[in-house]
């Protein structure tokens, strides 16, 4: 009887530790979002600066062309009602593939 316990228990421990983890995970690549390929990643705090936020994307975006750096931003997905985000080239490229 107590062996059934037991493996009732470590079942149900095993389920939690297992949604745990796919938690975390969708948190994580929500913020890194590694489906994409991404490798590092950029933030940009105009709130102190002289220097508009339009000057600092525009001279991305030129860097951006020059170097192939492929930069992506973040952007509210408008086609949704959702408070969710879509990636959008600074260039015009193609995304990675997921």
């Amino acid at each position: 009887m107590y062996k059934r316990i037991i493996v009732v228990v470590a079942s149900a421990l095993f389920a939690l530790l297992a949604l745990l983890a796919v938690v975390i995970t969708d948190l994580y690549d929500q913020d890194y979002p590694l489906a994409i390929g991404v490798e590092s990643k950029i933030h940009l705090d105009y709130s102190e600066s002289e220097a508009s936020i339009m000057d600092a994307f525009t001279t991305l975006e030129k860097l951006d062309g020059q170097l192939d750096l492929g930069l992506l931003k973040i952007a509210p997905d408008l086609a949704n009602d959702s408070d969710s985000k879509v990636y959008v080239s600074l260039n015009d490229q193609e995304l990675p593939s997921e």
